[in-house]
């Protein structure tokens, strides 16, 4: 089978030596990688910094009436009458709640699905992961998207009537020599001035909101191919590179902002640090998931190599077992019995010199010419007429 962790094959039954002592949630490798991001104890500590972001968020928008009370206060040091500030006050607490109630809806959801999400993860019963997590993720992922949308065309307008203004300006005074030479300080410079500054800054919100909505963009990718993968249980490791380095782009801003805000409002200064280290929590979550994926698409190749030839580049009788040598005993300990001749079936002979050689032939495979007794004796054998009478 292939380990759920790194893709390595191991035997079935068997468990991988990257796995150590964790437990496997599911049969399935690649929703296993789900189920193991999502019930880790970064994620547990990313949905409890969101849920407490959420909450100072709302604390926040709650108590702003208190920045309208210090200026009451000072209006009266400054000798202003308070009363004509009190119908702003209690409008200002109307909308405090209202506003909180509205803005922390979405900080709520998604809390909400952080939660689902983790607690679907941690159970080993069916094997699979819900989805309820991610189609709230991606409700108000389209939900941002349009807003973003909205703000893009809204900024291009803006910019436009800006530019339009200008034009105006210039065609009325084309002629006139004041406005070009002496009029720096008449209100129509002064207009276009604060027309060019507010075309410049609508053209940075547009850029802003670009990257918002790009990043949005990818939000919604990671969600669909995520539930894809809990569907099919196929890997998928597109994740965008783009998603996490914005998620840590916020996280460094929000912290930046958070730190300054400590000074005027200690509250909403906790709420944007622990919002900034949710936001870098969830970037380091989001590159585990994409390694993990990888490393199911591309499981590691262990090397082989190539097997040198048998006795190469190898000293002599390198690998061979060694060879025993045998000492002649010394004659204490000689044994009394006499050596004995080995038994052959036939005594060997010694060669007589006297003896007649052997009739071989020179050339092997060439039988040797036959002498003068022998060719009279097969001619007689061949023809019985021409044998002598006895």
């Amino acid at each position: 089978m292939i380990c759920p962790n790194c893709g390595r094959t191991v035997p079935d039954g068997t468990q991988c030596p990257c796995m150590g002592s964790t437990p496997l949630l599911s049969s399935n490798p690649a929703v296993n990688v789900i189920k193991t991001v999502g019930s880790s104890t970064q994620f547990l500590v990313l949905a409890i910094l969101y849920s407490v972001s959420v909450l100072f968020s709302v604390v926040t928008a709650i108590t702003a009436d208190s920045t309208l009370e210090n200026l009451i206060y000072s209006a009266y040091d400054y000798g202003i009458d308070p009363s004509l500030l009190y119908p702003f006050a209690n409008q200002n607490a109307l909308s405090a709640v209202l506003g909180a109630i509205f803005s922390s809806v979405p900080g709520i959801l998604i809390a909400t699905a952080l939660w689902l999400h983790f607690s679907s993860s941690r159970g080993t019963a069916t094997g699979g992961v819900s989805t309820a997590g991610m189609t709230i993720w991606k409700v108000m992922a389209i939900i941002s998207l349009v807003g973003c949308c909205l703000g893009i065309l809204a900024a291009l307008f803006f910019v436009i009537l800006f530019i339009a203004v200008l034009a105006n300006m210039g065609s009325s005074n084309a002629g006139s020599y004041h406005f070009y030479s002496y009029g720096y300080g008449d209100p129509e410079v002064l207009l276009a001035g604060a027309s060019v500054l507010l075309g410049i800054l609508a053209v940075v919100v547009i850029m802003a909101l670009v990257l918002y909505l790009i990043y949005d963009i990818c939000v919604l990718k990671t969600v669909n191919r995520m539930k894809n993968v809990v569907h099919t249980g196929m890997p998928d490791n597109r994740i965008p590179r783009y998603l996490i380095v914005m998620n840590y782009v916020f996280g460094i801003i929000a912290g930046i902002g958070g730190l300054f805000s400590l000074f005027s409002s200690p509250i909403a200064g906790v709420g944007s640090l622990v919002g900034a280290a949710g936001m870098i929590l969830t970037a380091r979550l989001l590159s585990e998931c994409r390694n993990r994926m990888t490393m199911l698409l591309y499981p590691p190749v262990q090397p082989v190599y190539a097997q040198p030839p048998q006795n190469a580049y190898q000293p002599y009788g390198y690998g061979q077992a060694p060879v025993q040598q045998f000492y002649p005993s010394s004659p204490e300990n000689a044994s009394s019995v006499p050596p004995q001749q080995p038994a052959y079936q036939q005594p060997l002979q010694p060669p007589s010199v006297l003896s007649e050689p052997e009739n071989t032939p020179l050339v092997p495979g060439v039988p040797e010419a036959p002498t003068g007794a022998e060719s009279s004796a097969a001619e007689q054998e061949e023809n019985p007429e021409n044998k002598p009478e006895e």
